[in-house]
Order: C-alpha cells, then structure tokens, then sequence
C-alpha cells in the first residue's frame, strides 16, 4: 500500500507539466460483451467497460520538438467488480531534424504504473523506461529505422518477476511503384530477472469458480525455472501491404520468435490481466512461434471504415504441459498452443463544427479459439464491443 501511495504522488506531482492550456485529448468509453473473461477453459463471462484519457502538450525547443503526454485507463468488471483495476502512463516525447535530408532522430522516456484491488494486487507494477530511435533515408532501398529501449519493471507484491528489459531493433521500409510497400525487421530482446529466488509455493487456494486450476497438493505456487536469471529472444518478421484499388488494402504478415539463453518466468495458471500480452499471464519470452495474418480494410459510403483480419500463432512453450489438477501429463510434455483468431471493425468520424470535435464510433467483433494441451488454456473466446470516442 505503501508504494501505491507513492506512485500515486509521483502521478500528481508530474501532472501540471502537461496540465496547462491548448491540450490536445481524447477520451473513449467502450463496452465489451466477452464470453471467456478469463481467457481459459471454465469459458467465465463478464461485461467489461474501459474508459480512456489521452491528453497530450506540444512543446518546442530550439530543433527539437516533442510533446508531454498522459495516457489512463481504468477497466471495469460488472460480474466480478474486484477484478476492476487502472493503468497511467506519464512520458515525454521528442524528435528532432537530421540535416537537410529527412532524417530523424527520436528520444523518449516515460512512467506508468497499475492498481488493483486487494484480491488481484499481484498485478501491481510500475514501469520506467526510455527509447532512442534514428530514421535515416538509404537512397535506393527506402527507409532505414533503427533503435534502443530499455525497461524496468518493478512488482509491488511478487519482487521474483520484476526484471530489467533492453531491446535493439531495425527495420526497413521500402515501396514499389506497383503500391506495394514492404516492411522487414529484426529485433533482439533480452530481460534480466532481479531476483534469482522464483519458486516459491503459497497457500492452498480453491478459486475454480472463476475458472482458477487446483493444484494436485491444494497449493498454488510459482512455476519457473530457477537457475536462468535472464531470457533473450530474436524475433524477425516481414509485413507487405497492397493497395488494391483506390479504397480497398490488404496486408500480411510473417514473424518468428526464437529464443536462446534463459526462459521467461510467469505465474501459473494465473488470471488474465485483460491486456492482449499480459507478462504475468503469457510473457512473449516464456515461448518460440511462427505467427502469421491477414488484414482486408476498405472504406465503405457515408466514410465507414470496414477491417477484416485473422491471425494463425503457432506457439512451443519452454514450460511443462499440465492437467486441471495441476499434474504433469506423462512423459513430462512441454505445452503447445495453437491460437486462431478472426476478428472485424467498423468506424465512422463525424465532425462536430459547431463544437471543433471530432466523434468516433466503433463495433468490433473478435473470435479466439486456442487448441492447448495444457487443458486449462484450451478454450474459445468471442467478444463484442462498441466503443465511442471524442478528440477535442
């Protein structure tokens, strides 16, 4: 509670820096109809509403230009309002002109940090980090993209999975004179765990009516490997987008992760924190997969935005298949997942004149299905949402 306080006073104390006239801001509020809350096999309902702030300050400063910004969320459970539980990010931005030509070098650092109510604390974090990015223009070939971020995670209640995070990356970008345009990138990850002490076993909990696993001795404990301090994955990937005809684009994408050197470190059979790559729920470099998909987005009459996509991840877990009493399956067999997922929007912008606003409407729908043969992450998901959306 203690730390709560404290990052909740760093949060008001930087505030004003971004608190003055001539913000730009934007604020969402979204209803989600979700048949598997929990993202595992007891298939857990819930109505989940977000409601966002994004405000945002421009500043400039002899060649450099940027902006502060505060992103919040706050996510509310209807059936299980315990669950209910807010994330900020507090940052700076910023970016300046290289030479005559159209490079750019970027620099940014920000802050955020999430709450919980007592029943889900574990999932307490602040969060520092800071990136360096250069753009360079490679005559003949496209754009270059190049950069460096680092990460400190910090876990109010579970001090064995905060870690230090560094990522390079490059990417290049290039167009044919067809409208195709080509995006290559390769990134290098590598996450230093704080604490080297990770097993460590907690009382007996039976939470099967939200879907929760009881363990074969009734206790419920940390599953990771305890002689990898660290864990580092190489991930590449291909994107080629099309214009087909003057509204209609199609995308893919191709991406592989390969790990080397340590396993991810995650907590077993742990409640998803309703973010699409929860590190506490299924931390990217706990596993290797080929992951590929789609998008087919048109604009419709009257400016509707219509997106179609599906998404196809073959994931190898470096981490134990178990039963739903929490039991090794014979012959110790490492876990495998195959998730598919299809999913569409449509949006329309109304411009609000009298008002100089602009209103967003949006439906989306997604469908989940993940084969596992871990059976407590073998299951289907769809969720609805409807969402609204006003930038001042």
């Amino acid at each position: 509670m203690r730390s709560k306080r404290r990052v909740l006073a760093l949060f008001w104390m930087l505030l004003p820096t971004i608190g003055s006239a001539q913000l730009q801001s934007t604020i969402s509020l979204t209803t989600s109809l979700d048949g598997n809350a929990y993202r595992n096999y007891a298939q857990t309902a819930d109505v989940i509403s977000q409601a966002n702030l994004d405000l945002s300050k421009a500043w400039l400063a002899s060649k450099w230009s940027g902006q502060f910004y505060y992103d919040g969320y706050l996510n509310h459970f209807a059936d299980n309002s315990s669950r209910t539980f807010s994330f900020h990010q507090i940052g700076l931005a910023s970016q300046r002109s290289l030479g005559s030509g159209s490079g750019l070098l970027s620099l940014g650092a920000l802050m955020s940090f999430r709450l919980d109510g007592a029943d889900y604390e574990i999932y307490d974090f602040s969060e520092f980090a800071a990136y360096s990015n250069l753009k360079l223009p490679v005559s003949g070939l496209g754009i270059l993209y190049a950069g460096y971020q680092v990460r400190n995670r910090s876990y109010t209640n579970l001090q064995e999975l905060s870690n230090w995070e560094h990522i390079v990356f490059t990417r290049l970008n290039f167009s044919l004179p067809s409208r195709t345009t080509f995006i290559f990138s390769s990134e290098l990850g590598y996450k230093n765990y704080v604490s080297q002490v990770v097993a460590e076993e907690r009382a007996p909990v039976d939470d099967s009516s939200r879907g929760g696993r009881l363990r074969g001795n009734g206790s419920y404990f940390v599953y990771t490997e305890i002689d990898n301090p660290s864990a580092k994955q190489w991930v590449n990937s291909v994107r080629v987008s099309q214009s087909l005809f003057e509204k209609i684009g199609l995308s893919g994408y191709l991406r592989n992760r390969s790990n080397f050197g340590g396993d991810g470190r995650f907590l077993s059979g742990l409640e998803t924190g309703y973010f699409t790559e929860d590190e506490l729920y299924d931390d990217r470099y706990g596993y290797e997969s080929i992951e590929t998909g789609a998008m087919l987005s048109t604009l419709l009459p009257r400016g509707i935005m219509l997106r179609l996509g599906y998404d196809h991840y073959s994931k190898d877990y470096q981490r134990l298949a178990l039963d739903l009493e929490g039991e090794s399956l014979v012959g110790d067999v490492l876990r495998v997942d195959t998730r598919q997922q299809a999913w569409g929007s449509l949006e329309k912008t109304f411009r609000l004149s009298q008002f100089s606003k602009d209103l967003k409407l949006y439906l989306e729908y997604l469908f989940i299905q993940n084969k596992s043969n871990d059976l407590y992450y073998d299951f289907s998901a769809g969720v609805g949402t409807l969402g609204v959306e006003v930038s001042f």
